[in-house]
């Protein structure tokens, strides 16, 4: 697992509960380095801020599906974006934060089954 969020809460809160749920996870603080971190070592998911400064979630997720077309995204956001969302990503699911650890379990495995 991938979370790529700008947050250090958030992102240390969905590492640790999907750590938790027996995930092997790495974090990003950003589009930048979370980009870098995807193509050194291709994910079974990734979870994604939608908006984030410099690149945003559609940014990244944009670059993302356009080698990797089938990846599993699952975006986070405390806003709701779902049609931005729709037109980069129709597959990827949205979890709007605030969310707890069962709410995220579900929208992991939900995603994985989509990808």
């Amino acid at each position: 697992m991938l979370v790529i969020d700008d947050d250090p809460d958030v992102r240390e809160f969905i590492s640790e509960a999907l750590v938790d749920q027996g995930y092997v996870v790495r974090q990003a603080p950003d589009g930048k380095t979370g980009l870098n971190a995807f193509s050194s070592e291709v994910p079974d998911l990734v979870v994604l801020d939608f908006i984030m400064p410099g690149l945003s979630g559609a940014d990244v997720a944009s670059k993302i599906l356009s080698t990797h077309p089938g990846q599993p995204i699952l975006f986070v956001s405390g806003y709701s974006e779902t049609d931005s969302i729709k037109r980069i990503a129709p597959n990827a699911p949205l979890l709007t934060k605030p969310f707890r650890a069962e709410a995220l379990s579900k929208a992991v495995r939900s995603a994985l089954v989509r990808g």
